[in-house]
């Protein structure tokens, strides 16, 4: 009956050895997922873009925003790039459909055809504002000093 013995010890010495090591994994993948979640929970979120239909006019094609409407902005979820995220719809050959723009740190970070995650059939879309007209200064002439080397501006003192 000895030998008996022996061989059940060593096969549960086996079992448990085994399964030592999956707590032991188990326990480590729980952890890492633990400093994860509060790493996510004590991030500093990031802000909205303020103008993002401004930031949408410099990064994205011209083509894609004429006459195009947009959606209101909005955080981005699972699988999606960047922080924030707004649809447009443009009838414009070739962009012709729903597009998802995404943002990170108020510039855009990426922009694709709309795919489901990106809920663009179903936003509420209006027209973007109109662009900023530019600046309306006008530089006065430049004049050479006395010496001829350097311009300055007309108005100023001699």
């Amino acid at each position: 009956m000895a030998p008996f013995h022996h061989v059940s010890l060593s096969a549960l010495n086996r079992n448990a050895k085994n399964c030592f090591t999956d707590i032991l994994i188990a326990t480590l993948t729980t952890a890492c997922s633990a400093i994860n979640s509060v790493a996510q929970i004590t991030a500093e979120p990031i802000a909205a873009p303020p103008d993002y239909h401004g930031i949408i006019r410099e990064g994205v094609p011209a083509a894609m925003i004429k006459e195009a409407q947009v959606s209101e902005l909005h955080k981005t979820s699972g699988g999606q790039p960047g922080d924030w995220m707004a649809c447009v719809k443009s009838d414009t050959i070739p962009y012709v459909g729903f597009f998802a723009v995404f943002f990170e740190y108020g510039k855009v970070k990426d922009f694709r055809r709309s795919v489901g995650i990106d809920q663009c059939e179903s936003a509420i879309y209006s027209s973007p504002p109109p662009a900023a007209p530019p600046s309306q200064k006008q530089d006065k002439p430049l004049k050479r000093d006395k010496v001829g080397s350097t311009l300055r501006p007309s108005n100023s003192a001699n």
